[in-house]
């Protein structure tokens, strides 16, 4: 038996559980009723919640309480301070703050093997060298493989963790592991798993409201019910604090301990967006007009899926929003219109429509049809296709606010699986990929390379090809900081009546005569493009294919999520994608 399994042995039989840690908060320690050796400890949050700072101010207590001790902090994310720790030091009064900072050690690791093998050589040390605390911020981060990889593999994992925290607490340390919340069947609860949320015995759940923090501490009653117990708390130079306006409460309920008030959220959700994402003003406008009009449902259901897909900023699978791509305008001088057209979107009839507006003639007197109407085939090219809204305003002879603007958007599912069986499947131009498995790998290196390297393409490559009949719409037409400003009209290649009701309502209004209306709608009434792919057998069984696999569906929504949400197409359901 080798000597922690011996030492753990010993202070479980004997008691010697002693090791008792404050905040140094009288209200808070009062909740709470501090840290003890022997017992597994889970601060459990959104982000943002004050879980980190919560740490900070209990580690400097520690310090000060217990000098001759040591502290383990296991970093998984790299977000560790020193500079906010010295900082609550020092703002708390601790006159040796550097000199007492060199008693934390802090362990950087990046996957659940990692922090397995930290924690075996945590339990291997002798007495003397023994932590007195160990705080793991944060277990999701580390064990984010469990999540998304093998499950049988990762559940393995997570019990040899468990077990090894264990036998760490019962050596007399301390140990406290930090956790993120999920929703999970429209319910928030913590990551990772019932057997990982079992094992702790004690969990604090932080939950923040605008400017408030606070604390939960539930406690289930043999009747089933909780009795939860609540103080709140502030955020300063100096730490967590005691919150003394505020009064505590304690109460019981048969609610969630991870309860999240549905006024907020759709303020949980933006500020994933904004902690995830680089985003400008505009941008965050434009994401919060979008939530705002979402259900409670719909929220819980976009935040459960945000969750799966990105547990952590370090582990995100989704794409992010507005990326600024190349996009393609058509102008009608006349009535100052512009379209900015999106591939698979109607796109070739587009143009066609476009160009008869502009001049008419044109369309009347080319060789080629209304429904031929792409690449050099094109009876206005060159003529009405500015390539920036500069050289829009210089065409149009307008400024931005007298221009009308519109745009095709399209489900995000039909428009890929048009692309995929009409551009992939029919006419081999995704570089031979004739499953779904291939076109999302080549989507997410073509995807990474674009963001990360400006790589497109030249004309005629397949990059090129496949980046302009997938990538996300909206990344297309400056929609970030332009979306409130355009007529947005949703194309279903099955309802050809409402995009005619809707185009002829929208033509009207700029002043087009009826009989050109009339001849626009009588063209999309008659025929269709050669890339049509509306009704295809095949088409409906890629998607049933698409749509049965939750790691197909993982990677769709990892590319799209931010398309169903931004052009207002409700988002699939989470379970699609969970296993």
């Amino acid at each position: 038996m080798n000597v922690s399994l011996v030492r753990s042995k010993v202070y479980e039989e004997y008691g010697l559980h002693s090791l008792v840690l404050k905040l140094g908060e009288p209200r808070i320690d009062a909740i709470i009723g501090g840290f003890r050796s022997g017992l597994l400890y889970e601060a459990a949050g959104l982000s943002g919640s004050g879980k980190t700072q919560f740490l900070y101010t209990l580690l400097t207590q520690f310090l000060h309480d217990q000098p001759e001790k040591r502290c383990i902090w296991v970093d998984t994310n790299g977000s560790f301070r020193p500079s906010r720790l010295l900082q609550i030091m020092r703002n708390r009064g601790y006159a040796t703050a550097e000199k007492a900072i060199s008693k934390v050690a802090v362990v950087s690791t990046s996957s659940g093997y990692d922090l397995q093998l930290a924690l075996e050589r945590i339990l291997g040390v002798s007495d003397i060298l023994m932590p007195a605390l160990i705080i793991i911020d944060s277990s999701i981060n580390a064990l984010y493989e469990t999540t998304c990889g093998n499950v049988t593999y990762g559940q393995e994992r997570i019990r040899k963790i468990l077990a090894l925290m264990k036998m760490i607490s019962t050596s007399g340390t301390v140990v406290i592991s930090v956790n993120g919340i999920t929703m999970y069947g429209g319910i928030p609860r913590p990551h990772l798993g019932k057997q990982w949320i079992t094992s702790f015995t004690h969990r604090l759940v932080f939950i923040r409201t605008g400017n408030r923090y606070s604390i939960r501490i539930p406690n289930e009653r043999p009747d089933g019910e909780l009795d939860i117990r609540e103080v709140t708390f502030q955020i300063t130079d100096s730490g967590a604090q005691d919150n003394t306006t505020n009064k505590d409460d304690s109460r019981k309920t048969k609610g969630s301990q991870y309860f999240i008030p549905d006024d907020t959220l759709d303020k949980v959700l933006l500020l994933k967006f904004e902690s995830f994402f680089a985003l400008s003003k505009a941008e965050k406008k434009t994401l919060q007009s979008a939530v705002e009009k979402l259900g409670n449902e719909e929220l819980e259901n976009a935040i459960e899926i945000f969750d799966f897909l990105c547990p952590t900023e370090n582990h995100c699978g989704i794409h992010p929003p507005f990326f600024p791509t190349e996009s393609h305008y058509k102008v009608a001088n006349k009535y100052g219109l512009v379209a900015c057209s999106i591939f698979k979107n109607m796109s070739t009839i587009l143009i066609a429509i476009m160009c008869y507006l502009h001049a008419p003639e044109r369309i009347l007197n080319s060789k080629w049809s209304f429904f031929e109407q792409w690449d050099r085939r094109r009876a206005c090219y060159g003529i009405n296709e500015p390539r920036s809204w500069t050289l829009v305003k210089q065409k149009l002879k307008r400024e931005m606010d007298e221009i009308t603007k519109f745009a095709l958007v399209r489900h995000p599912m039909e428009k890929f699986m048009s692309g995929y069986t009409n551009q992939c499947l029919t006419a081999n131009k995704c570089g031979g990929c004739q499953n779904l498995t291939c076109i999302f790998e080549m989507l997410e290196k073509n995807s990474v390379e674009l963001r990360l390297k400006g790589l497109w393409g030249r004309s005629g490559q397949t990059r090129s090809h496949v980046n302009a009949h997938f990538l996300p719409q909206n990344w297309r037409c400056e929609f970030g900081t332009m979306l409130d400003d355009y007529v947005l009209i949703s194309y279903n290649s099955s309802d050809s009546e409402s995009l005619i009701r809707d185009l002829e309502h929208l033509f009207a209004e700029v002043g087009v005569d009826e009989a050109s209306i009339k001849y626009i709608s009588d063209k999309l009434s008659s025929g269709r493009s050669s890339h049509s792919t509306a009704g295809g057998k095949q088409r409906q069984m890629e998607k049933e294919i698409l749509e049965a696999s939750p790691p197909l569906m993982r990677r769709f929504l990892n590319l799209f999520y931010f398309d169903y949400l931004v052009l207002g197409y409700p988002l699939p359901d989470a379970g699609m994608i969970i296993e």
